[in-house]
């Protein structure tokens, strides 16, 4: 399931500012079967949502900052796209998503190297992580510098020698990536309206959530691999 904001382009200004604000959900959305989920410009949905099989999560790095209403242990991939240093701590991860396996971040290479610096000093958190895709923004080619790259292996190291297990990072600067994130460009579909259906699917037991996701996916653009 893809949710985000009404003809609002993923760009460097929306992903700090102009995100739409859900104030007026009804309580917890319980999703029992839901396994994908990609949440980008929607403040306010995130601790909403009970989706305890969930296995893909992708969200905007402003969406970082807040969290789901219980931890995740079925979340096994976890992709994130510019957030900042604070809300990308590895302790912060572990709580919302213990298990998680595959890792994919996109940002700033000063917020990539205070995040890997967190994992090598936190070297028990995220301990069943096994690769992690490294972007920078992709506004600016996603590349990486060299020495960035060096530092960053050295500090994966480190964490896999304290923890004696075999983290591999990979740094995305060309497509098609280890671990693209994705989100779909919502043109017509509207937050209240997304609101009103999520209501709809959780009173009605003859609405699926395939036919919602159909819908959902009827009104984006192709989805951009990032």
């Amino acid at each position: 399931m893809q949710i985000g904001p009404a003809a609002l382009p993923i760009t460097h200004e929306t992903d700090s500012h102009q995100y739409p604000f859900v104030d007026a959900t009804p309580g917890l959305l319980n999703f029992p079967f839901l396994t994908y989920f990609s949440l980008f410009g929607v403040r306010g949905l995130k601790a909403h949502v009970n989706a305890p099989r969930l296995v893909t999560y992708h969200e905007g790095g402003v969406l970082a900052r807040e969290s789901f209403n219980t931890s995740l242990p079925s979340l096994v991939e976890y992709g994130v796209r510019y957030p900042n240093a604070s809300n990308s701590d590895p302790a912060k991860l572990h709580l919302s998503f213990p298990n998680v396996q595959r890792l994919a971040i996109r940002a700033d290479e000063a917020v990539l190297l205070s995040f890997f610096t967190s994992l090598a000093n936190q070297p028990h958190s995220l301990p069943a992580l096994q690769t992690i895709s490294a972007g920078g923004r992709c506004d600016r080619t996603c590349q990486i510098a060299e020495g960035v790259q060096e530092k960053i292996e050295s500090l994966i190291l480190v964490r896999n020698e304290a923890c004696a297990v075999n983290v591999v990072p990979y740094f995305e600067t060309v497509p098609p990536f280890r671990i693209p994130i994705f989100f779909g460009l919502v043109s017509v579909l509207s937050v209240k309206w997304s609101c009103a259906l999520l209501t709809h699917i959780l009173d009605t037991e003859f609405y699926s959530l395939k036919t919602f996701r159909s819908q959902v996916l009827a009104s984006a653009h192709s989805p951009p691999k990032l």
